[in-house]
């Protein structure tokens, strides 16, 4: 037996003793017809198999997450439709647990940590909603769903917390207007076209522009998908590619740290902010920082992660400067490349435990967002940025939440920037990641720093 990474469907219907006691001929009946009419094309429309039957459910496996995520959907809507009532019975509702994880076959069925975790997750649904893992959604991306998080929850038999969204019912499944977006344009500093969108509900939110970023492309993108979804679902979040990248004006003269500040001004004017909080990730925290220090009336708080103040050059540290040399090297010769030195040398500084769809996923944000001459152009002004002398200056509450392993942005620049921010937060995450995703420990951070901006926004 050869174990295998499996995206498991777990399928059980709800109050089915009950159904059973009153009427268990008719009841067994409409079960056995919801199955042929409803369940099984569902399955085998997305390449999956059903490997165990039982009266009152089933299980299936699926070549991928997204399609197993996508067949438990079209069983829900196809319920919510009326497809549940069948021959003048009660109406059959399910719950769906979709997981990705460990699988042992044994001839046609599956054991491991795949099977229980579907089955757990199963349990947590609600009647007619989906109990989707963070590991099963971060390999679903380009699925046009708006799931509700319910964080980190610890499932009988797993040594560790599991993240979990909620898929609820129609209301949260189809692509409505947070899903669908427009995308926008407002001049930046020195006129620079800036694009810039918007999505979810809430009290507003403004994310800082980091690298590689495209305003379209990251809807499809299993590595920033996940962080969207989260975000959207708790605030009206207004984001934009930075100069030089995504849909942003990619050739322009000026690269300057004060130019990308500008830029992060007229988003926010554009968006109709007047005070708001800021999420910043990466390079992006030396823009905010600049900018909450330029503009202290307009922020009301911000959080941090993997971020720095000073960039590789402005640090005063000749190993962070032949790094800097050797990353853009990488660059050159490998950008947007599958099997490249520099995309394997990328995955393992920023995200070392990324999925192959995660992998994917970056790839093509790359060829998406620049050309290799101008993501060596960014990357070069991002090399310059220092935004520590905006630090001392800040009075509003801060938290800095930082991977204690990260080979982008060290430890050091975190605390650096806590010790001169007075009141300033800093939270330690055991990982080594510096992209947050969701089947990494630091996956947390986001549901702490979303916490955070609500409770001070």
């Amino acid at each position: 037996m050869t174990q295998r990474t499996a995206a498991i469907l777990s399928a059980d219907v709800v109050q089915a003793t009950a159904m059973m006691e009153r009427d268990g001929e008719g009841a067994l009946a409409r079960l056995k017809r919801l199955r042929h009419e409803v369940v099984q094309p569902a399955i085998a429309g997305r390449r999956g198999r059903a490997f165990k039957v039982m009266g009152d459910g089933l299980l299936a496996e699926f070549p991928a997450p997204g399609a197993a995520v996508a067949a438990a959907v079209e069983i829900q809507r196809s319920l919510a439709s009326g497809a549940g009532r069948a021959a003048g019975g009660a109406e059959i509702a399910l719950r769906i647990g979709v997981h990705r994880g460990a699988a042992i076959p044994d001839g046609l069925d599956l054991y491991g940590d795949a099977v229980n975790g579907a089955s757990r997750l199963q349990a947590l649904a609600r009647p007619g909603g989906v109990a989707v893992s963070g590991p099963a959604w971060a390999g679903a991306g380009g699925l046009q769903l708006r799931p509700r998080d319910g964080g980190m929850q610890a499932l009988r038999g797993f040594s560790r917390p599991v993240r979990v969204l909620f898929i609820d019912g129609p209301e949260t499944t189809p692509a409505g207007p947070a899903a669908r977006q427009r995308i926008y344009s407002v001049k930046g500093g020195g006129g620079a076209e800036i694009a810039w969108t918007r999505h979810g509900d809430g009290p507003p939110l403004l994310r800082a522009g980091h690298y590689l970023t495209h305003m379209h492309h990251d809807w499809e993108n299993p590595v920033w998908r996940p962080t969207l979804d989260l975000m959207g679902a708790r605030f009206r979040v207004v984001r934009y590619d930075m100069r030089g990248s995504g849909l942003s004006e990619r050739r322009v003269p000026d690269m300057s740290l004060d130019r990308y500040v500008e830029d992060m001004a007229a988003v926010a004017d554009a968006a109709g902010l007047e005070r708001f909080p800021v999420l910043a990730l990466s390079q992006g925290v030396a823009v905010a920082l600049r900018f909450a220090a330029r503009f202290p009336e307009r922020v009301t708080a911000m959080a941090f992660w993997g971020g720095f103040a000073r960039s590789r050059l402005a640090r005063g540290d000749p190993a962070a400067e032949a790094e800097a040399e050797a990353l853009l090297g990488l660059i050159r010769v490998g950008w947007g490349a599958h099997g490249s030195p520099f995309l394997k040398a990328f995955t393992a500084m920023f995200m070392p435990d990324a999925t192959p769809a995660q992998v994917d996923g970056f790839v093509e944000t790359q060829r998406a967002c620049a050309d290799v001459d101008g993501a060596v152009r960014v990357r070069e002004a991002i090399h310059r940025f220092d935004g520590l002398d905006a630090a001392a200056a800040l009075n509003l509450p801060l938290l800095i939440a930082h991977a204690e392993r990260d080979a982008v942005a060290p430890l050091a620049e975190a605390q650096l920037i806590a010790e001169r921010v007075p009141g300033a937060a800093l939270v330690r995450f055991d990982s080594d990641s510096h992209v947050l995703l969701p089947q990494n420990a630091n996956w947390a951070a986001l549901d702490l720093m979303l916490d955070f901006l609500a409770a001070h926004g």
